[in-house]
C-alpha cells in the first residue's frame, strides 16, 4: 500500500490526470511470499498507511464519487487483512484478544459506513457473505471465515509439494 502512497502523491502534484476505467495490473501472490506471515502490528502500520493515503489526496474523494467509492473498498480490504492476520496459525495470541481485534474492527465505524457504502450485488458469494457478517457485526464469522481459509492454503501446500 506503500507503493499507492507514492503513486497517489505523484498523481495529486501532476498538472494533468487522464483515469481509465479499465484494470491494467495484477497482484500476483506467491504463497511463499512474506506478505503472508503474520504481522503484530499490521493494524497500525495499515491505518497509518491509509491515514497518509487520505492526506496525500486531500479534498479529492469529497469531489469525486468513484474516487471514496473506491477508498471505502480500500478501507474494507485492509480490515479484511487484518481479521485474515489475526486467523493467522502463527499468531500466538490467545483466542480471546484475537475476537477482541476483530470485535473493535466490526464496531469500527468508517468500517460500518464503508460496507454500508458498497454494492453488494458486484461481489462473490464469499465475499457478499463476509461484507454481510461484518455489516451485522458477526465478530466470529469472519474470523472462522479466514482461520478456514489459512488452513486450506496450508493443506493445498503440503498437498502440492
Amino acid at each position: 500500500m506503500e507503493d499507492l502512497v507514492f503513486c497517489v502523491q505523484t498523481l495529486t502534484s501532476s498538472s494533468s490526470l487522464n483515469i481509465e476505467q479499465g484494470l491494467h495490473y495484477r497482484y500476483t501472490i506467491r504463497a511463499d511470499s512474506v506478505s503472508h506471515a503474520y504481522r503484530n502490528d499490521m493494524l497500525d502500520n495499515s491505518r497509518n498507511v491509509f491515514g497518509r493515503l487520505g492526506a496525500a489526496l486531500g479534498e479529492l474523494p469529497r469531489r469525486f464519487p468513484e474516487l471514496r467509492h473506491r477508498l471505502a473498498l480500500r478501507y474494507i480490504g485492509l480490515c479484511l487483512e487484518t481479521i485474515a492476520n489475526e486467523a493467522h496459525p502463527d499468531n500466538r495470541r490467545s483466542i480471546c484478544d484475537k475476537i477482541r481485534l476483530v470485535w473493535s474492527l466490526c464496531e469500527d465505524q468508517r468500517l460500518q459506513d464503508s460496507v454500508q457504502s458498497v454494492d453488494n450485488r458486484v461481489h462473490t458469494l464469499r465475499a457478499r457473505s463476509v461484507l454481510a457478517a461484518l455489516r451485522r457485526q458477526w465478530v466470529v464469522y469472519p474470523f472462522l471465515y479466514y482461520r478456514l481459509r489459512n488452513l486450506l492454503v496450508r493443506l493445498r501446500r503440503l498437498l502440492c509439494r
